[in-house]
């Protein structure tokens, strides 16, 4: 079998994962750690790329975010380059700068939370000439990264701005997985940096809705357990 077409079964396996909402999404290793194996002796880039960057997303869709960053240095670490200037180019900044604003909130370690602050605000800096050439692709991507970071810098009135903005804007380019993120960060933004659960409630609740539209019941599974545990808080 051409090398390649390994890289097309990954991604096929990736898409009926998130499709079950009976996935853990963060138990992935027969799929993707079998497919990096394959990849690796086989000197596969694609490969490589589809099953690094897959576990990414299910860890950045788990909240998982050291997890996340783990697969992010072994990345970096093999040279699995996108072509600058590319989508999927775009889509690594923004999945790589939720993570690393994402820890950074959450490490108790200050030296390692500059650190990943300022590998978070590479990614915005780096996404910028994206959103000012194809605002459809990259726009909300920007913008969210922008909510994150003025979160990490406890401008709250910012931060909500642009979680909202995020969102309209994804709306705008009907791009549904953009708004569920939006919506879920803010989510996680108003529970943790701000502690307003009604507000966290209705950005689930809005998140849950795009994700159904995509049926991503693996990740709406998980957003309905924590809509149940904070209705259970409250």
């Amino acid at each position: 079998m051409y090398p390649q077409f390994g890289a097309l079964n990954l991604l096929a396996s990736a898409f009926r994962m998130v499709l079950d909402p009976n996935t853990d999404l963060t138990d992935h290793s027969g799929v993707f750690d079998d497919g990096l194996r394959s990849a690796k002796a086989n000197k596969c880039i694609m490969a490589l790329d589809v099953a690094l960057n897959s576990k990414i997303f299910f860890y950045v869709c788990a909240g998982d975010f050291k997890a996340a960053i783990h697969v992010i240095d072994e990345r970096n670490s093999l040279n699995v380059s996108l072509h600058k200037g590319s989508i999927l180019e775009s889509w690594s900044l923004y999945v790589d700068g939720l993570s690393f604003f994402g820890l950074s909130r959450r490490t108790k370690d200050v030296v390692y939370a500059r650190e990943l602050v300022r590998r978070g605000r590479e990614c915005v800096q780096r996404l910028r000439p994206y959103a000012a050439r194809n605002p459809a692709v990259a726009l909300s991507k920007l913008v969210l990264l922008e909510a994150e970071n003025a979160a990490v810098g406890k401008s709250y009135s910012l931060a909500e701005e642009k979680y909202d903005h995020a969102a309209g804007i994804a709306q705008r380019y009907r791009n549904a997985h953009e708004l569920a993120f939006a919506k879920n960060f803010a989510a996680e933004y108003y529970i943790n940096d701000v502690g307003d659960a009604n507000r966290a409630l209705s950005c689930f609740e809005d998140a849950c809705s795009a994700y159904e539209g995509l049926e991503w019941h693996a990740v709406i599974s998980q957003i309905k357990r924590k809509i149940a545990s904070l209705q259970q808080s409250g």
